[in-house]
C-alpha cells in the first residue's frame, strides 16, 4: 500500500452562487480540514439509532454534522455578509460562532461542510 496525502493548510473557498460575480461582491471563507480522528468521528455522527417502543430508527444526523463542521473548520471569512462584513468570531464561543452562522443560507452551510469534507479526505500521492 502506498502512502497517502491530504489537505493540510487553510484554504479560502468562494460558494458556488458567488462565482459568477466581481471578485469585490464574492464572499470567501477560510477553512480548515479535518484530521482523520474528526473525519471518522463524523462518519460515525452521521446517523444514530434510537430505539422507539421496541422498533429501531435511523435517525440521520447530516444537517447536524454539516453545522458542527462548518462551526468547528470555519477560520476566517472575506466580504460576508456582502452588504456590511462583519469578521468571524474564530476565537468566540461555539454559541458564538453559530450566531453568526445563522446569517448564512443552510445550502451554502451544507455546501462549504461538503468542501471541509471532500478537502480533507485522503487522496493518493501525485506521481511525478
Amino acid at each position: 500500500m502506498q502512502a497517502r496525502r491530504r489537505q493540510v493548510e487553510l484554504w479560502w473557498y468562494v460558494p458556488i452562487a458567488d462565482r459568477a460575480l466581481p471578485p469585490e461582491q464574492q464572499s470567501r471563507f477560510r477553512l480548515s480540514p479535518l484530521s482523520q480522528a474528526e473525519r471518522l468521528r463524523m462518519l460515525d455522527d452521521m446517523s444514530w439509532l434510537r430505539r422507539s417502543d421496541g422498533e429501531v430508527i435511523i435517525q440521520s444526523r447530516a444537517n447536524t454534522v454539516a453545522l458542527e463542521l462548518v462551526r468547528d473548520h470555519l477560520e476566517e471569512t472575506g466580504n460576508f455578509p456582502a452588504t456590511a462584513p462583519a469578521p468571524w468570531p474564530a476565537s468566540g464561543t461555539a454559541a458564538e460562532r453559530v450566531a453568526y452562522l445563522e446569517q448564512f443560507d443552510d445550502e451554502v452551510l451544507i455546501e462549504l461542510a461538503m468542501e471541509i469534507r471532500r478537502r480533507s479526505v485522503l487522496e493518493p500521492d501525485e506521481k511525478n
